[in-house]
Formats: C-alpha cells, sequence, structure tokens
C-alpha cells in the first residue's frame, strides 16, 4: 500500500459549489496564508460538486518522504514555545470564500514530522 493523503469535500448546501483550489492555510497569528497543492490524483480543478456530493482529491507523490520533507520545509511554519505549527485545509470557492478545516491527530502529526521543533 502506497502512502497517500486524501482529501474529501463534501457540499451539504442545497446549490452546486464550484471549488477553485485546493491547499493549506499556515502561519503565525496575522500573517497566516494560503498555499496551494498540486493534486496527483482525482477531480480536476475548477470542479463543480452537486448538493448532497463529494469531491475526492489525493496527493500521492512518488517519494512520500521526500514529499513530507518539503511540505515540512515550504510550507509550515515552524512552531514555537512548544505550540503545534497552525495547519488547516483550505478550500476555495468560485465566490472568493475560503473554507477551512482542522485535519484529523494523526494525520497533523504525519504532516508535521519534519518540522523544526525549535523554530528555525
Amino acid at each position: 500500500m502506497l502512502p497517500a493523503l486524501k482529501i474529501q469535500v463534501a457540499n451539504h448546501g442545497q446549490r452546486p459549489v464550484f471549488l477553485t483550489a485546493v491547499g493549506w492555510k499556515v502561519g503565525r497569528f496575522f500573517s497566516r496564508v494560503t498555499k496551494s497543492q498540486n493534486m496527483t490524483d482525482g477531480w480536476p480543478l475548477p470542479c463543480k460538486v452537486e448538493s448532497s456530493e463529494y469531491a475526492t482529491f489525493w496527493v500521492a507523490p512518488d517519494g512520500w518522504d521526500k514529499w513530507l520533507k518539503a511540505f515540512a520545509e515550504e510550507v509550515l511554519v515552524p512552531s514555537r514555545f512548544g505550540c503545534k505549527p497552525y495547519l488547516r485545509l483550505a478550500v476555495l470557492t468560485s465566490l472568493g470564500e475560503q473554507i477551512n478545516a482542522r485535519l484529523p491527530a494523526d494525520v497533523l502529526v504525519k504532516l508535521t514530522r519534519y518540522a523544526s521543533p525549535n523554530g528555525t
């Protein structure tokens, strides 16, 4: 079994939603930024998600450990004072809305295992 990250976006509304990007919201306090993520499989972006429908995206790079190291260096802001890095999944819509979601604890641990613990 190959390591991969599966991202599912559900439309619980009554109207279709147009998704334009999937990525990450990272940073400290007022300097948080949104960074896009290239998907290796799943729905093509932009896409239309009907009511009660799920859009599924996959991040499954060939070199998983290499991708995790690059993710920690390029995307994650190092934590300070023993705090966990701020990391949220971000989905952008065609209306300019950004929906942020927390990650399950086990996923957060795997994604942040290469983050610098001393804030450098």
